[in-house]
């Protein structure tokens, strides 16, 4: 026991007649807890349904309010002696325990502070524990008693494995039934039994890995909408600003702004365009080794006047370049993006143009074109996520390696320019399950080791930012683009939880539906659940015991 713990507990005044209150307060606040909670308060870990069921209501006509908070009644209390006040610290210090795992903490907290006034005051217990609080060895005795409580009782928070055991010792439930039945099961505790919600949630969080649950989205509705809860599902598009666009070649008209290409091939470029970059000459190799592309090009290079010795350099590298080697094609019948990262330099922007406009002159069904992205806080990361997300490596490593075009270019992707803005889409491998919609490297950390390296490397960034800042709206561009960036790494598809009702419901839907969520992470990554000590208690006897059976909780 610390010496901050041993000095509080040390110096608890009391007297026998406000123990006695405590106790009957303790206990007339289970029953109201439990009344609010509905049957699923007593059956949370054990019971568990398999896919969705019933909401049950015969005999709780409160099963659809909301519990009161359990840290405000404790308040409530007005406690005037020593014990109790130690009493209310402990109860808000065990809800802010479970805070970080959970978005619904008091009602534990609640919960735990009158299980051990039940058992250390109860007074059947004092006299089992034979304490005389007036005296000061027995007021030690009681801080060792409440101390070991609170231990136990952290112990469980961290290290329940409900999950895992369940999966282990039911043969006919598959790990993905289990974790669904579960979401369900527990979304109806947690919403006081809106089916309507924990259906949707179980659509919801089944589609993503654990890691992924801080960081999804609930969105209220701007407009009323008679569903209270509207799945959003859509492909997953990442965004770029971009600093340059070639609006010639991009868009038909001068006044156009927008277009969409559902196929188009995406060639990331990360070292900046200059005459001497490697993945720029190679670009030209391809190009000018058609005949008539290469006719074209020396007819608008010509249009140049004032040549730097640089560009004459350039020039008569040009005209000896050598055809193409036996690798694949860089074109296959689709458009291709030149997507760069670093802007240009002067003399490659009057080489370059001159070259490109030939292929497009000749081949204007397909056409070449390039777009700068703007530099931004998270630019390395986007740039490095677009390249691990596809399993592709960049082009100075493709020709370092004498690798052909297709290790570094995105085939087959979706492109929509707006403005000034790119959003990409379909850039996951293409062997992926259709069925599936976390990216392989995600679920297999040695398929890729590049992407496994970013991921966690992204990821230790995010956890040094505080969980709640990630939430809040008024969050800097950086951090909201990390997010963004590990959703799109992560997911192919687009999934959130839109909240509708009414404009005046739909705030306090929304703060259900993120309970439900946090309460919904936490059973699954901790195996914890929010009304915890009297499931806490069958769960150690259960544990005790070497040959108990899970499937019967399973299946219930």
């Amino acid at each position: 026991m610390s010496n901050t713990t041993e000095t509080r507990y040390l110096n608890i005044v009391t007297d026998n007649e406000y123990i006695n209150s405590l106790y009957d307060v303790s206990s007339a606040l289970v029953k109201t807890l439990n009344k609010f909670c509905g049957p699923y308060a007593s059956n949370v870990i054990l019971r568990v349904r398999v896919g969705t069921g019933k909401v049950i209501t015969d005999g709780y006509e409160n099963v659809e309010e909301f519990t009161k908070d359990g840290i405000d009644i404790v308040r409530k209390l007005q406690p005037s002696v020593g014990l109790a006040t130690a009493f209310n610290n402990l109860a808000v210090h065990i809800g802010k325990h479970v805070e970080n795992a959970c978005h619904d903490g008091t009602t534990t907290a609640m919960m735990a502070f009158s299980c051990i006034v039940e058992q250390i005051f109860h007074p059947k217990k004092r006299k089992q524990y034979g304490l005389n609080l007036s005296d000061c060895r027995d007021r030690i005795l009681l801080a060792n008693a409440v101390t070991e409580v609170l231990n136990e009782i952290e112990e469980y928070i961290d290290h329940i494995t409900f999950i895992s055991e369940s999966i282990q010792n039911s043969s006919e439930c598959s790990p993905a039934n289990i974790r669904n039945g579960i979401v369900y099961h527990q979304s109806l505790l947690s919403s006081k039994g809106d089916n309507d919600l924990a259906t949707n949630m179980v659509n919801l969080i089944s589609k993503f890995p654990l890691d992924y649950y801080q960081y999804m989205n609930f969105e209220i509705a701007n407009i009323e909408r008679p569903q209270k809860y509207i799945l959003i599902d859509n492909p997953y598009t990442f965004y770029y600003k971009a600093a340059y666009v070639e609006k010639e070649v991009v868009f038909q008209d001068a006044k156009q702004d927008t277009i969409e290409f559902d196929h188009i091939d995406i060639l990331p470029i990360a070292a900046p365009f200059n005459s001497n970059n490697p993945e720029l000459n190679r670009i030209f190799n391809f190009v000018l080794k058609d005949p008539k592309v290469k006719t074209e090009a020396f007819k608008n290079l010509q249009t140049l006047t004032h040549y730097s010795q640089q560009e004459q350099a350039a020039v008569d590298y040009i005209a000896q370049l050598d055809m193409e080697d036996g690798s694949e094609p860089l074109m296959q019948g689709r458009p291709l993006m030149l997507l760069r990262f670093v802007p240009d330099t002067t003399d490659c922007c009057r080489l370059y143009a001159p070259i490109i406009k030939a292929w497009n002159t000749v081949y204007p069904d397909t056409p070449i074109f390039s777009v700068c992205l703007a530099m931004t806080n998270t630019w390395g990361f986007a740039r490095e996520a677009l390249f691990v997300c596809a399993d592709k490596i960049t082009q100075q490593m493709a020709i370092r390696n004498d690798l052909p075009w297709d290790s570094s270019i995105i085939r087959d992707a979706g492109l929509k320019i707006h403005e000034y803005n790119v959003y990409l889409k379909n850039f996951f491998p293409k062997d992926m399950d259709e069925n599936d919609n976390t990216h392989p490297s995600y679920t297999d950390p040695n398929r890729n080791p590049n992407y496994t390296k970013f991921k966690n490397e992204l990821l230790e960034t995010l956890e040094n930012l505080h969980t709640e800042a990630l939430r809040d709206s008024s969050n800097s561009a950086r951090d909201r683009e990390l997010i963004d960036i590990f959703r799109w790494m992560t997911s192919k598809r687009y999934y959130a939880l839109k909240i509708g009702g009414t404009l005046y419901d739909a705030a306090g839907n929304r703060s259900v539906a993120r309970d439900v969520m946090g309460a919904c992470m936490s059973v699954l990554k901790h195996g914890f659940v929010l009304s915890a000590y009297p499931k806490l208690a069958i769960w150690c006897d259960m544990k005790l015991r070497q040959n108990v059976t899970y499937d019967k909780y399973l299946r219930a």
